[in-house]
């Protein structure tokens, strides 16, 4: 089954797959991948090609004769309807299976639906049950019959929400669902919504009309199921208003006529409950003014720590107004709502994920209530969208702007214009290096395409290349930035980010366990005076909370709250990956940023999306043996930009 899988994969594949990158999508060992493409180039031959090895590249399926070959690869595509799924998702599929299992089972069943082997799915076990009993539920096991989830059915459908939710781990769904889902009109109970929702006066955004129909859809399918919540469901006050009960009652008719099944009282208060954690009513916004006032203090606070301009956002104060009362709401009532987009919100703006979190714990500091990752990734985005929003003032400042061109003519004119489309406030003067005495305090920047050795007091200086191309636009722009964050007269944000790395602070390790790696590297930058003392307790204290495991094995952990003397990337190499919350990590960038430094740090985390969309990433640090190997991959992948 795997070997037939392997082919199919090698067959599609443009280039080569290296043993290790097959060994981590069949979770096995290297070995074993040797062992089985021996066994397939054993006969091969008669279905018409051969697996080939090149030291250094990898595997590739080599066609011998093409016919025999198209007949063969028809045959293993009409036997197998699924795709090879990810250790991931496959741990997921796993779990959903169980989820929505009525009855026990077995290793060979989980096994055949997912066309693994069966000591895959044995092994796989160990991380499925950590997923149950994080969400409160627990993977029970008897002889001769399989495995069964055992907990309330609230929490079983909650754990079937948060797993279906997942956009970056594909689950492969059990058949029962998608016959469900096939004919269950989505869309016209969407629309059904929608209506309701706007006869009611009720305010609610895309991403919260998507949780309902989600848990609705869920819940229709747990009840046609037979899988009824046999605890009693309790209502607040709230719960129980006009609003909330009108809304359910709409619901509930729409779901027993259009699916001609019965909702007990029991479900209707279940479905009550969820639609009141997930919604507000426009009157209940009444208290927005007491509310603005807790998110303008919280914002000053926020302000002095950062440097940050957050306060004089009008637009922000009104839009954390409107979401933060549901937010609050929701985390009271123990309700938080699933982010679909979350690892790439997270991934992309993890410089304000830290804002977004001081922030709510100043705001509900009277609240007993633990936020979702989920959660302060919206918030995150509103905060993210403000500092562009700064960039863009910053840009706007600029009036008077003198560009230093080595020639005249064409050239000059060509710079010239590109930058008045840029800095469109500023009036934009070329001077050569004959007229440099022209250049008094009117102007507030200057940009230059040559080396210049005069200095010009506090105006800025920026290089850049005389034929200017969109990305040498952005890098001025960036640049720039730098000169606002660093109050400096000369910043280049390539040479920044390469500073920020050194031999000093680069490791290949054979640590197991990724917390103990963390705080040993956290307390060496603490004993070698980057950081102050408290460093490695809060980058531990931030990957409990929330993990900064990103895609392809890559980690950026950093503080709760900067502790840095000295601003660094200290990197950790692991040829061996490790695992940490059922994430693997392979390359490690331990962040040690000063907290005003916000620009920088999203430089970091752009630096480290590249290196995780990079396709020869794994091939790649399979290469590095010392710091030079991975300095100069480093440059690399900082010059394509």
């Amino acid at each position: 089954m795997r070997e037939n899988q392997m082919i199919q994969l090698l067959a599609k594949s443009d280039g080569f797959q290296s043993a290790a990158e097959l060994a981590n999508l069949f979770d096995v060992s290297v070995r074993t991948i040797s062992n089985d493409i021996k066994l397939m180039n054993s006969t091969s031959v008669m279905d018409g090609f051969c697996i080939q090895f090149i030291k250094g590249k990898g595997y590739y399926l080599e066609v011998i004769e093409e016919k025999a070959f198209q007949q063969y690869l028809a045959s293993l595509i009409e036997g197998t309807s699924s795709k090879i799924l990810p250790a991931d998702s496959r741990k997921i599929s796993i779990a959903l299976s169980l989820l929505f299992a009525n009855d026990y089972l077995t290793i060979k069943q989980l096994s055949d639906r997912l066309e693994v082997s069966s000591s895959t799915i044995k092994k796989d076990m160990l991380s499925v049950k950590k997923i149950f009993e994080e969400r409160e539920l627990a993977l029970y096991s008897k002889s001769h019959y399989g495995f069964k989830v055992i907990g309330l059915e609230e929490n079983r459908r909650k754990a079937i929400i948060q797993l279906l939710r997942n956009e970056i781990i594909h689950p492969k769904l059990t058949s029962e669902y998608e016959k469900f889902r096939t004919f269950f009109d989505e869309e016209a109970f969407r629309n059904y919504i929608v209506d309701q929702i706007a006869s009611l006066g009720i305010k609610m955004n895309d991403l919260v009309l998507e949780n309902i129909v989600q848990h609705v859809a869920l819940l229709v399918f747990r009840m046609k199921q037979h899988n009824f919540l046999k605890e009693e469901i309790f209502h607040n006050e709230k719960e129980t208003t006009t609003i909330f009960t009108t809304l359910t009652e709409r619901i509930v008719a729409y779901i027993e006529e259009k699916e001609s099944i019965h909702f007990p009282m029991n479900e209707q208060k279940y479905l009550s409950k969820q639609l009141y954690g997930k919604i507000i009513a426009v009157d209940e916004l009444a208290e927005s003014d007491e509310l603005f006032k807790y998110i303008t203090q919280a914002l000053k606070i926020v302000d002095s720590k950062y440097h940050t301009l957050f306060n004089q956002d009008t637009e922000l104060k009104d839009a954390l107004t409107l979401h933060v009362a549901p937010l609050l709401q929701r985390l009271y009532g123990g309700h938080q709502l699933e982010n679909p987009i979350i690892e790439d919100v997270y991934t992309r703006y993890t410089n304000v994920f830290n804002i977004a979190y001081e922030f709510i714990q100043l705001i509900g500091n009277d609240l007993d209530f633990t936020i979702s990752k989920d959660e302060m990734g919206y918030l995150a985005i509103y905060f993210a969208a403000s500092l562009e929003k700064q960039t863009y003032d910053q840009m706007n400042q600029y009036k008077k702007i003198a560009v230093i061109c080595a020639t005249g003519g064409g050239s000059s004119f060509f710079v010239k214009t590109k930058l008045e489309q840029v800095f469109i406030n500023a009036k934009v003067k070329t001077v050569s290096t004959m007229e440099l005495h022209k250049i008094d305090e009117t102007f507030d920047l200057i940009i230059s395409t040559i080396p210049i050795k005069q200095e010009f007091g506090s105006i800025p200086l920026i290089y850049t290349q005389a034929l200017l191309s969109e990305k040498e636009i952005k890098k001025i722009q960036k640049d720039l930035l730098l000169v606002n964050e660093n109050k400096t007269v000369e910043n280049d944000i390539n040479q920044q980010l390469l500073n920020l790395f050194s031999e000093e602070n680069f490791e290949i390790s054979e640590e197991t366990d990724y917390l103990k790696l963390l705080m040993a590297r956290g307390k060496r930058l603490e004993a070698e005076k980057f950081s102050k003392e408290g460093y490695a307790e809060l980058v531990i204290q931030r990957e409990k909370l929330i993990d900064t495991i990103y895609k392809n094995g890559v980690a950026g952990p950093h503080p709760m709250e900067s502790r840095a003397i000295k601003e660094c990337v200290d990197v950790v190499l692991l040829h061996t990956p490790i695992r940490f919350k059922e994430k693997e990590v392979k390359l490690l960038f331990l962040i040690n940023i000063s907290n005003e430094h916000l620009f920088l740090h999203k430089e970091i985390s752009r630096l480290m999306i590249r290196i995780m969309e990079d396709s020869d990433l794994t091939r790649q640090l399979n290469k590095f043996k010392n710091y030079q190997d991975f300095s100069q991959y480093l440059r690399e992948i900082i010059r394509k930009g």
